[in-house]
């Protein structure tokens, strides 16, 4: 059982009329690299997808970036997203939120999301409690306003924007960067998937 399954970004095209489902292939590359099958989830109609679901066996989830919380097109990933994230507390099954999906993550335990400005497209510090920092990519708009009821924050930017959080007791994780799109993937990121996904390599 060594699947993990991962959200994609859904757009629509207005030339042929159709929703189309996407990931950044450097996601499936990460999965790999760790020593688990990625397997694409799709943003079918929600009775759909729980047929899907049930017959899947996975390890953990990874929630993937792209396309804002709420908005028209990704209504059905929203759905399917949020059942994968109360499953995940139910089950106590591992996951993984990148950005848009730390976004959703926090939104779904009480927090708001809020805009924030200069995070995209930059390279900028996140800082520990302990005064360490990693420097990370930013591609996001939006923010949270506080950190999400059960969890703690474990990281912020110079302008006090949260860029990690972890959830007290269970195997979930959020951050606002994209490792996957690092050139090598970052040791502390290692640390942290490792924590999260137990895959020992």
């Amino acid at each position: 059982m060594n699947n993990i399954i991962i959200s994609q970004r859904s757009t629509y095209n207005k030339n042929y009329r159709q929703y189309n489902d996407s990931m950044d292939l450097r996601m499936s590359n990460l999965v790999i690299e760790i020593g688990f099958r990625p397997i694409l989830i799709p943003n079918l109609e929600y009775n759909k997808f729980l047929k899907w679901e049930k017959k899947l066996q996975y390890a953990g989830i990874l929630l993937s970036g792209g396309g804002d919380v709420g908005s028209k097109e990704n209504l059905l990933r929203d759905n399917i997203e949020l059942y994968l994230i109360n499953k995940s507390k139910k089950k106590k099954v591992p996951l993984f939120a990148i950005c848009r999906g730390m976004q959703i993550l926090a939104k779904n335990n009480g927090s708001k999301l809020i805009k924030v400005n200069n995070h995209v497209k930059k390279r900028h510090k996140v800082f520990f409690e302990d005064n360490k920092f990693i420097e990370v990519n930013s591609y996001h708009n939006l923010s949270i306003d506080k950190c999400p009821f059960n969890f703690s924050i474990l990281s912020k930017s110079k302008d006090k924007s949260i860029e990690s959080i972890k959830h007290k007791t269970l195997p979930i994780y959020g951050c606002m960067w994209h490792l996957e799109r690092e050139k090598k993937l970052l040791s502390y990121d290692k640390m942290i998937l490792n924590e999260i996904f137990k895959y020992k390599k």
